[in-house]
């Protein structure tokens, strides 16, 4: 009688290591869950972070971006003239839009590149068509305002036309 009181004893002290086991088991499983979704959070976190300082400056950008345009029609305005004075001032106005372009190219604006490329709807709006060889079909043939990206990320599409 003793003898099956032990075994019985043995058995009950058997199941109780199997269930500390297994929960010992889903402690660990869970503890390392917890784990990875720390790793990722930090991550996630660290992506917005570095994201919010990219992107800071998109507000001031975006109300720039009209100065640019307004420089570059200036400048592809030039005069046919002789007039040293305006040859002098046109230099001028191209050398403000050279240093502006590279200002913010520095901070992460890129012109997204259109004449001659093919349409492309993810960075391009198209606002007409005009008759072209067929070898130049939705490939564009003028631009209408320059598009940008910053990053990677189209903050203003180019807006042209293509070639049907």
């Amino acid at each position: 009688m003793e003898q099956q009181n032990e075994e019985q004893e043995l058995q009950k002290i058997n199941e109780e290591l199997e269930k500390c086991k297994q929960q010992q088991e889903e402690n660990l499983a869970g503890w390392q869950r917890a784990k990875a979704d720390l790793i990722n959070f930090k991550r996630q976190n660290e992506k917005e972070k570095e994201d919010w300082v990219k992107f800071s400056n998109l507000n001031l950008i975006l109300q720039l971006l009209p100065v640019l345009d307004y420089l570059q029609l200036a400048n592809n305005q030039q005069p046919e003239t002789n007039d040293n004075q305006i040859q002098k001032w046109m230099q001028g106005i191209g050398h403000i839009q050279r240093q502006f372009e590279n200002i913010l190219k520095d901070i992460g604006l890129e012109k997204i590149k259109t004449i001659g490329e093919n349409f492309n709807p993810e960075i391009h709006e198209s606002l007409g068509s005009e008759e072209s060889l067929k070898t130049e079909s939705q490939k564009i043939k003028i631009e209408v305002q320059a598009g940008y990206k910053m990053y990677d990320k189209i903050i203003r599409p180019a807006k042209v036309i293509i070639g049907e």
